[in-house]
């Protein structure tokens, strides 16, 4: 997570529109249930894995979590999970977050390019070294949000 009080502000709000995604439902979870490659074949993530979920909040924060395949782990974004803000640029939505840019675990700061439609959403990461989003993708799918989890605010 950023050291900087205001790195959220600076390096986001103050160049984009921060907001959820349209057709997101900020009192669920969106967990990984499916990988698209560059062939366009499609491949399902195992039960027993743990899988990325991420989770809107109303004021355009964003936390992508990693949790057990049922997904029914505490949620609270200010003791887990990579910190970031959706928002939109040209009318494309996005979400900006800090998390591991490596194999090491060297934290930095990623763009995904996401698509909302009906319960599914389409996370595609962008590759800094062609300069553009890759054709592969992660497949998010809506489950509800546990009731222990609705509490939980993100404030940064």
């Amino acid at each position: 997570m950023p050291q900087e009080k205001n790195y959220f502000d600076e390096n986001f709000r103050k160049r984009f529109k921060v907001k959820p995604p349209q057709g997101v439902d900020l009192k669920s979870v969106y967990v990984q249930e499916y990988y698209q490659d560059y062939d366009g074949k499609l491949w399902k993530r195992e039960i027993d894995e743990f899988k990325s979920c991420i989770r809107f909040y109303g004021n355009g924060n964003v936390n992508i979590f990693i949790v057990p395949g049922d997904y029914t782990g505490d949620l609270d974004p200010k003791i887990s999970g990579y910190r970031g803000v959706s928002y939109t640029e040209k009318g494309d939505f996005f979400i900006g977050v800090i998390s591991p840019i490596n194999p090491w675990y060297k934290m930095g700061k990623k763009t995904n390019k996401i698509k909302v439609v009906a319960d599914t959403l389409f996370v595609h990461s962008y590759n800094k070294a062609i300069r553009k989003f890759e054709k592969s993708k992660h497949i998010y799918l809506r489950k509800p949000l546990l009731e222990k989890n609705l509490q939980y605010q993100a404030d940064w």
